[in-house]
């Protein structure tokens, strides 16, 4: 995230929302953060969003969980970018998400996985090209 979230001092809530809370708790002040209400989470979470923040981020400053925080998300509009085509299997990224997905890798996976190790073993690196 850059820069410092303001809000207008003049105004110092909005509704039910206390303004100067949400923003103490989005700029990561030092002190003890104020307890949020559940609408006071749910604004700044959406703030810090549109900042670039992550979602473990975002629930760990706010004080909810990151599933709820995602939700807060998706209800503002802000739901990140579709990933592209999943990676081909024979692929070392296609051999972990077999892993991931609980599924047993194909053969073809499993020897890209064992390329990967003997790289990492005689490089230090996984990819075929070295270091990145």
């Amino acid at each position: 995230m850059t820069g410092r979230y303001r809000v207008d001092t003049t105004d110092t809530t909005l509704g039910d929302i206390d303004v100067i809370a949400v923003e103490r708790v989005v700029n990561g002040d030092n002190g003890p953060h104020p307890t949020l209400t559940d609408a006071e989470q749910q604004f700044a979470a959406v703030a810090m969003f549109r900042r670039g923040a992550g979602p473990r981020t975002v629930a760990e400053a706010v004080g909810a969980t990151e599933r709820v925080v995602q939700r807060w998300r998706r209800e503002a509009g802000l739901v990140p970018q579709a990933r592209g085509e999943p990676p081909p299997c024979g692929t070392r990224s296609a051999y972990q998400r077999h892993l991931r997905r609980g599924e047993t890798p194909d053969h073809a996976c499993r020897e890209a996985n064992n390329a990967a190790h003997r790289r990492l073993l005689a490089t230090g690196s996984t990819l075929a090209g070295g270091r990145a």
